[in-house]
């Protein structure tokens, strides 16, 4: 059976938090002032690491993203885009 779970995010360049396998991305807000992220999962699957990468806009980058673009949000006056890792 599947379940949809949110996790908090940092404003951290680069964190991993840990997902069952298989689990989808659905999307990226900010909730009470924290970056958020929904996936769907299957809640008994083994728990694996998953990157995810938040960049700002106008950033230089030294070494561009080179996994998905998952979204964009908007917290404190700053524009944010969330990559995988």
């Amino acid at each position: 059976m599947k379940a949809i779970w949110k996790y908090p995010l940092s404003l951290d360049s680069r964190q991993e938090i840990l997902v069952p396998l298989g689990s989808k991305f659905l999307c990226v807000q900010v909730q009470n002032n924290i970056p958020t992220i929904w996936i769907m999962v299957n809640p008994e699957a083994e728990l694996m690491g998953q990157g995810f990468r938040i960049i700002g806009t106008g950033w230089k980058l030294n070494d561009a993203p080179s996994g998905m673009y998952l979204g964009t949000f908007q917290l404190d006056g700053f524009v944010w885009h969330l990559f995988e890792d």
